[in-house]
Formats: C-alpha cells, structure tokens, sequence
C-alpha cells in the first residue's frame, strides 16, 4: 500500500505545489498534500521507473545498534511494537510528502500547506492538508483516524518526546 487515492499524480518545481504529468522530465523527487514522491524501489511493472507513494513511516519505529540513523538519537526510537506507552497515540505510517520522518517537538510548522519541506524541520514531511485540514494516520495499535496538521505536534512520536514541550505558533492554514 503505497498511494493514498487523494494524492496520486506528480509535483512540480517549485514551492508550492503544481502538477506535472507523471512522465515529466520536470517532475521533483518529493510530494505535496495532493502529489505522490518517487519511492526508491523500481516499479516491477516498468522497472526503467521508479514506485510512487504518498504515504510515510514515523521512522522513529525502527530498531538500530549503537548508532543514530540520519541524526536521530538511536535510545528514542521504539525498536518494537510493544513498547510506546499510549500505542492508540503514537503514530506508525501517515499520509506525507516523503517517505518517512523522525519529528521532533521543536520542529517549526509549515507557512503554508505543502511548503517544500526542510530534512531538519522532519514533522513537514507529514504536515499537510490532505484530508480536511490534516492526514489520515494508523497507529501503534492497528487504528486508523484523521489527524488536524497542527495536532500531530500532540502525538508521542519517540520514547522521548516530551507532548508538554510543544511551543510552536500555528499559521492560519493550520487552524
């Protein structure tokens, strides 16, 4: 399950989203709130391309050794199922506009829904206006609901994600 049926074709250059066909030269790596991003796995139908998704891992779910993946601190991540505390909270794989994201409480919001997203700032990845004013997510434990963008800053997405901490000032399109 790769593609949200909301957000199948392809993005454009630039900030804000614009579609492109999905044979465009011109067609970016990365998605949008209604756009799909190039998955690194060819596609078996027509391997000289590559899948598309528009659903993310909170890449916060993975198991590793001693060291840190992509800067995130290896003690924070869940390494299985059984452990986050409030599993009906804790998000497991959520619409995006990337492939994955390991958020963190002082990430700063989006301007606007769909904004190019920064790897440091790795909650963009997932906040976007998809479905209504949020993302449709499954969690920990097997349930599925909708998400406003600016509540998942509400969300327990590593061991240590302090909910409490959250200091973000919300934009317009967020509220």
């Amino acid at each position: 399950m790769l593609l949200c049926p909301k957000a199948t074709g392809r993005r454009g250059p630039g900030d804000h989203e614009s579609h492109v066909s999905d044979d465009s030269s011109a067609a970016v790596d990365w998605g949008g709130p209604t756009t799909a991003y190039d998955f690194p796995i060819p596609d078996p139908a027509d391997p000289a391309h590559l899948l598309t998704a528009s659903y993310g891992l909170n890449c916060w779910v993975f198991n590793p050794d001693t060291n840190n993946i992509q800067g995130r601190i290896a003690e924070m991540h869940w390494r299985k199922f059984s452990v986050p505390s409030a599993p009906s909270l804790t998000p497991l794989f959520l619409d995006s506009m990337w492939r994955g994201g390991g958020p963190h409480e002082n990430d700063t919001p989006p301007s606007f829904n769909g904004q190019t997203f920064d790897l440091s700032q790795e909650m963009d990845v997932f906040a976007i206006a998809r479905h209504g004013k949020g993302v449709n997510s499954l969690f920990f434990d097997g349930s599925v609901r909708n998400v406003r963008a600016k509540d998942l800053w509400s969300l327990p997405w590593h061991k240590g994600y302090d909910v409490n901490a959250v200091n973000a000032v919300f934009p317009g399109w967020m509220n």
